[in-house]
């Protein structure tokens, strides 16, 4: 989500996830503090080898967490 300051003008950011087949939103990041872990761990849960990767700090970065789930998934078999 992108939004602009109306006194100052000034741009900034939230980033989401989203999982392709859900409704629920959750916020990747809390300013400087950085990766909000635990939620993230819990909402991959269904790769529990990236939630392990987000608690041991492996990744940092939205952009690494979404990159390994997205090819996580796309290497999935679906029956």
């Amino acid at each position: 989500m992108e939004f602009q300051d109306a006194d100052s003008g000034y741009f900034d950011h939230i980033s989401y996830f989203q999982k392709s087949n859900g409704r629920e939103l959750v916020r990747t990041a809390q300013g400087i503090f950085g990766l909000r872990r635990k939620r993230l761990a819990s909402f991959f849960n269904d790769c529990p080898s990236l939630a392990d990767k987000i608690l041991n700090k492996e990744l940092k970065t939205s952009y690494e967490v979404a990159t390994f789930y997205n090819t996580w998934k796309k290497n999935q078999k679906t029956y």
